[in-house]
């Protein structure tokens, strides 16, 4: 599990307590050195700085293609916008509450949401994919400009999910909940 913030770390206990996982605060290097120890990463709200995605970007992408699970939320890094395992994640400033609302539209087997669920996120980040991603879920978007807020796509043999953020309100139900239950599921 990596973080960057302290502040913004919604599944550090989740990830402590019942995974056992490794957790690498800011700390992009170690992690990396490490990756082939694990078949789940998430990586919530990473900011990488442009050097640290520069440096390791291709060994994230190498990581996802062998066909392990990747999981991000938030900000990948700066700046603001950046391509990595197939889809160009991107950040949009100053947005409302109204602008930040999105809407299920597609079901995903690992999360228990249902289409027409609407959940408004704190921070607007979202996903565009490009011609790498295969078999592309969108199963959220934002309701006024049908940006991807959720998405699941596979990346060589692997698959990436995309949250906007992992802290939401006005959703009927623990958002925190089912991305957890997702999370146990994909590995079992």
């Amino acid at each position: 599990y990596y973080y960057q913030d302290p502040s913004d770390s919604f599944m550090l206990n989740f990830m402590n307590n019942t995974f056992k996982a490794d957790i690498y605060e800011d700390n992009i290097g170690a992690l990396v050195a490490n990756l082939s120890k694990y078949n789940f990463l998430v990586m919530e709200h990473p900011l990488l700085s442009g050097a640290e995605f520069s440096a390791n970007k291709a060994k994230l992408e190498n990581y996802s293609s062998r066909g392990e699970l990747l999981m991000i939320s938030g900000e990948l890094a700066a700046p603001a916008t950046n391509t990595m395992a197939g889809s160009n994640f991107n950040k949009k400033s100053g947005q409302s509450s109204s602008q930040r609302t999105a809407m299920v539209n597609s079901t995903d087997e690992a999360l228990s949401l249902n289409v027409g669920d609407s959940m408004v996120f704190t921070q607007y980040y979202y996903i565009e994919n490009s011609s790498e991603a295969a078999n592309v879920v969108r199963i959220a978007t934002f309701n006024q400009t049908d940006d991807n807020a959720i998405a699941k796509w596979k990346y060589g043999n692997g698959t990436v999910y995309f949250f906007s953020d992992f802290d939401v309100s006005n959703f009927n139900g623990n958002f925190m909940d089912v991305v957890q239950n997702a999370a146990q599921s994909m590995t079992e």
